[in-house]
């Protein structure tokens, strides 16, 4: 199917759309003219035999990475950009490969069709100085008006990371449309983000976040690191709280690169150290959730089951450097006699949940259609809310043995609603799984021996089901280069973006809820 992919363009599109083309075990590349990047991505999304309905990364390289059979288009070209496509239906990924170099002709922007490629451009544009035509983006700077909203940050309110009880105060009487800005707040630490609110009275009518650095920040420095233990050191600032769903598809790379394979014990050790990781992310989840939507009952519940989880996952939740003193294993007796108390707690607020006013509260909220999802460049409980049970898990990704993925039998989905009930699916999933798996668990090392230097192979790809959705980690290494260039796919990233969409004519009383249904936090963002 792939290799014949450029016949295909060719038949339908003619013959001036494809340059060349590159099967790799990692993938099939496809080099267009910049010019004819929109119309090649239109034909690949939207036509029923490819249907790549995902923008799943950006990428900028050096030429001669890629090992083309034909020499460079233009002998200018200096970089080629990569856009990573995938499909919800069919099970193979393509990457249409433009080439570029500071001061060509504008570079199109495909925002159009994927709207979560505006921030990937921006960065683009940002680190290499390529232009990108932005005449296409959605522009909503033209509703700024009005006066900032003098909110100080208050360290006491726990409801949110998002400051919301003050703005709601400032704005409830107000008739006229006015710009006001709230600001996260996570302990002490600098966070360079937040949201622009456009209300009509305490309606949103539109929302700007402005933008931290974590997509251009964190992969200067992955790109700064010596060998993988260096790289997993830097993906663990990303998330300290579970940072196996970063660290892991680093290192899955890093052993696609020098063609290491594991033996069946390690996957099954990573298999269940991610599970145990979701749990944990999950319960932290619902817990802020409940909090915000002050359903007080379904909060106890998880009080109690983050009390019985926390400390096994603290424990479990990440790759330790090999050099470390090796972390005690945790005896399966533990885990099970933690999941024998959390299984019925995690099925008391399943039934709780559909007697509670919180269904209401939930439902209809932060709606967002498949089409919609997966413009933005959303997976996970995004597209599994509509019933489309495109997961990772159920293709044994990397040999990783996950558990069965839940399914959301509801007539309607996309709805803050339905991604909590399939948080909580989630948990009970992965519990349950967990409960069969008869072994203690020890907690995962770094394999010293993995040094890029060892390798000349071109790229590699490893990638995980987050508990957010797909998380992708991307290494390129050209011959003469002596580190790697590493790229992560980080749903948190893709999440933020559609922040304005989900908040679009919602209530500014829904704002608390909305934000912490979307199971992201600032750090997530800005690095």
């Amino acid at each position: 199917m792939l290799k014949s992919l450029k016949s295909l363009i060719d038949q339908r599109l003619g013959r001036l759309i494809v340059q060349d083309d590159l099967a790799l075990s990692c993938g099939y590349f496809i080099k267009v003219d910049p010019n004819h990047l929109n119309p090649a991505l239109y034909f690949l999304k939207h036509d029923p035999d490819t249907l790549l309905n995902i923008l799943d990364q950006i990428i900028v390289i050096n030429t001669h990475t890629l090992p083309w059979e034909k020499d460079l288009y233009n002998p200018k070209s200096t970089h080629e950009i990569i856009y990573q496509l995938k499909s919800l239906k069919l099970p193979y990924r393509v990457s249409l490969v433009v080439e570029t170099f500071v001061g060509a002709e504008l570079i199109p922007s495909v925002t159009s069709m994927y709207y979560g490629a505006a921030w990937l451009e921006r960065d683009i544009q940002l680190n290499y100085g390529f232009e990108i035509d932005e005449l296409e983006r959605d522009n909503k700077e033209r509703l700024q008006s009005g006066e900032k909203s003098p909110i100080s940050i208050d360290n006491n309110l726990l409801i949110s990371r998002f400051q919301q009880k003050e703005l709601y105060l400032a704005s409830h009487d107000t008739s006229q449309l006015s710009l006001h800005k709230i600001e996260p707040f996570i302990n002490q630490t600098p966070i360079n983000i937040g949201i622009n609110l456009w209300l009509f009275g305490n309606k949103i009518i539109s929302s700007k976040l402005e933008t931290g650095y974590l997509q251009c920040g964190i992969e200067k420095l992955l790109s700064q690191s010596q060998d993988t233990a260096s790289a997993l050191s830097q993906a663990q600032r990303i998330n300290r709280r579970t940072p196996i769903f970063y660290q892991l598809p680093i290192l899955l790379a890093s052993e696609q690169l020098l063609s290491i394979e594991p033996s069946d014990e390690i996957k099954k050790q990573r298999a269940i150290a991610i599970e145990i990781a979701r749990i944990y992310h999950h319960l932290k989840i619902l817990k802020n959730l409940f909090i915000s939507i002050k359903a007080d009952n379904l909060y106890e519940f998880i009080a109690d089951a983050l009390l019985l989880w926390e400390p096994i996952a603290l424990l479990g939740a990440r790759i330790y450097p090999a050099a470390t003193t090796t972390p005690p294993a945790i005896k399966n007796h533990v885990i099970i006699a933690s999941l024998e108390s959390l299984i019925p707690i995690i099925d008391n607020i399943e039934i709780e949940l559909n007697n509670n006013e919180s269904y209401l509260i939930l439902r209809k909220k932060a709606l967002i259609t498949l089409i919609q999802a997966t413009s933005m460049g959303l997976s996970g409980h995004y597209i599994r809310a509509h019933r489309n049970h495109y997961d990772l898990r159920a293709s044994n990704t990397f040999g990783l043995d996950y558990g069965t993925p839940p399914k959301l039998n509801i007539s309607e989905g996309g709805d803050a609603l339905a991604r909590t009930i399939l948080r909580i699916k989630d948990v009970q999933s992965s519990s349950r799984w967990l409960s069969k798996q008869h072994k203690d668990f020890q907690p995962l090392i770094e394999d010293p021996a993995i040094d890029w230097s060892k390798t000349s192979s071109t790229l590699a790809f490893g990638e995980i089901e987050g508990p957010e959705g797909n998380i992708k980690a991307s290494i390129f290494k050209a011959n003469e280069q002596k580190l790697p260039l590493i790229f992560l796919r980080i749903p948190a990233y893709f999440i933020a973006q559609a922040i304005p969409h989900l908040l679009a004519n919602s209530q500014l009383s829904d704002l608390a809820m909305i934000l912490n249904s979307l199971g992201i936090s600032a750090e997530e963002i800005d690095k």
